[in-house]
């Protein structure tokens, strides 16, 4: 599948031809004893390269970034850093959306993200399909190389387990029935921003719960969040949860491995509440429908203790721009942070637009309408604290 559509090949003749090296084909048997399915045909030795395109973006929306490829070779090959210097994500890097820079793999039911954050090195098995999000509106070619070849590996795409740095999960339950999953993961060297082959995009963007960056663009649903070790002593990050009015639901934490000094907290502006996940799950009864990353934040402190009098300050707020957007987003706005005033600077320090928040409102915007393209400062201001953000506006 690589037009957003399957086409189907007859069963019950017999149609002559070949597959297409590098294209992921989905089969099945009618047989219920583990039929097994024969291949002939030549071994594919030299590099292999196969034409991917973002129809999502090429079609404004309404179409799919997703493209169905499948390992060409007799053999395994790199999938990731860790399994060796030339792997598939490195050699690719820039034909997959950055966004989604990874493997998205079919387990059963449902797809399993491969990226760097995955444990340890993970080789991809002769024949093995998978998604990849392509980058360009444009017809592009992404490579098999031979160099990417190697004798490891198992049937599975996971390859030899190793420990993460730090890492949890967290899961979204309608009664005791789990709905959706998000899953965090910290190590040195990371962002706040957005770290391609750490950070991975939800294949799902409607998917019940999913995270945003906390610096950068909003545009994605997240399936992983990478951040830096340090993210864990301060660091607040938007929390995305779709659910319908009158729906009850519960957010748990799982597959848990953190520091014991670290402390999670599930954050509702709305409600001012903030509830400590480390020591129980969150539960709402959803009033009105819920989407959007503006309302429910995860909170990271290095202390047990948070309230509305323990906040993190305005370097915690989630200021960004969406290229389309004519206006920059502030969100995570309390009352407890007092008056928070906006300034946006141009490259020669020269003040642009001014605007005064409403401490009651949790996201608000100021308008870059008119402004020249270019590099900007917004500066935030409350009381004695002082905080920077460069943006772009396009």
């Amino acid at each position: 599948m690589l037009l957003g559509q399957w086409e189907r090949y007859a069963t019950d003749n017999t149609d002559t031809g070949s597959f297409t090296p590098g294209q992921g084909y989905a089969m099945a048997t009618n047989a219920g004893d583990g039929a097994t399915v024969a291949f002939t045909g030549d071994i594919k030795t030299t590099t292999q390269n196969i034409d991917i395109i973002n129809n999502n973006d090429a079609n404004e929306g309404v179409g799919r970034r997703w493209n169905l490829v499948s390992n060409p070779f007799p053999s395994y090959i790199n999938g990731n850093t860790a399994a060796g210097a030339a792997n598939f994500m490195d050699v690719n890097s820039a034909v997959i959306d950055d966004s989604f820079l990874g493997l998205y793999g079919w387990n059963g039911s449902d797809y399993d993200t491969y990226n760097n954050t995955t444990s340890g090195a993970f080789s991809i098995a002769p024949g093995q399909g998978f998604f990849i999000a392509a980058a360009s509106t444009s017809n592009t070619a992404l490579n098999f190389t031979t160099a990417m070849r190697t004798t490891t590996g198992s049937g599975d795409f996971v390859l030899g387990p190793q420990p993460l740095i730090y890492r949890f999960a967290l899961k979204l339950y309608n009664a005791d029935v789990e709905q959706a999953k998000t899953q965090f993961y910290f190590k040195n060297g990371l962002s706040l921003d957005l770290d391609p082959g750490y950070d991975a995009g939800a294949y799902n963007q409607s998917t019940k719960l999913s995270t945003r960056l906390p610096v950068g663009s909003q545009e994605f649903a997240f399936a992983i969040n990478a951040m830096g070790i340090d993210a864990l002593q301060n660091a607040r990050v938007p929390l995305e949860i779709r659910q319908n009015a009158g729906q009850a639901f519960r957010v748990s934490i799982a597959d848990m491995e953190l520091p014991e000094n670290t402390y999670i907290y599930l954050e509702d502006t709305l409600n001012g509440t903030f509830t400590s996940l480390k020591d129980q799950d969150f539960e709402l009864v959803a009033q009105s429908d819920l989407s959007g990353a503006e309302r429910f934040f995860i909170v990271f402190k290095d202390n047990s203790v948070l309230s509305s009098g323990d906040t993190l300050g305005i370097s915690a707020l989630n200021v960004y721009k969406v290229n389309k957007d004519n206006f920059v987003t502030i969100a995570g706005i309390s009352p407890d942070l007092g008056q928070i005033d906006v300034t946006l600077y141009n490259i020669l320090g020269m003040s642009v637009r001014e605007k005064a928040l409403n401490p009651a409102t949790a996201t608000q915007r100021v308008s870059t309408d008119g402004l020249a393209s270019g590099l900007y400062v917004v500066q935030l201001r409350s009381a004695n604290q002082i905080f920077n953000k460069k943006i772009i506006i396009k």
